[in-house]
């Protein structure tokens, strides 16, 4: 199984709490992403807990959140990046390993609905999906 990344440190003199916390949300998000597309047929043989397809979905939320709460535009552009990251990711493993399907419905769901349908957007967020072509 490949090894997690290690997870960012949190430094409060250079950024606002609030900043910090992003970055760190965005990075573990990033990490959790580039861990689940490292995963290989031989890791999906071995055991997994019942609830590691909640774990897939809550990722999928996670992702998201951060997107359609992203206070500026760069971060959602940055949270859209996310979110298309990870629906990639579950696309390709999904097809070795069903326990990633949950995360996949929750976010296609998303998708086919509108995000604008499910979520009160922000201004900013939404340019960022329009100018995105979803």
């Amino acid at each position: 199984m490949p090894e997690i990344e290690s997870f960012p440190a949190v430094e409060l003199s250079d950024h606002s709490t609030g900043e910090t916390t992003l970055n760190s949300a965005e990075r573990c998000a990033s990490i959790v992403i580039s861990f689940t597309r490292r995963l290989t047929s031989s890791d999906f043989t071995g055991f997994w807990y019942s609830w590691s397809r909640i774990g897939f979905a809550t990722v999928s939320n996670f992702a998201l959140l951060l997107l359609v709460q992203a206070p500026n535009a760069e971060r959602a552009a940055k949270g859209k990046q996310l979110v298309d990251s990870w629906l990639r990711v579950l696309r390709c493993q999904s097809q070795s390993f069903p326990m990633m399907k949950l995360g996949l419905t929750r976010l296609d769901a998303m998708h086919w609905v509108g995000l604008g349908q499910t979520f009160v957007l922000p201004q900013h967020v939404q340019e960022v999906i329009q100018s995105s072509g979803n």
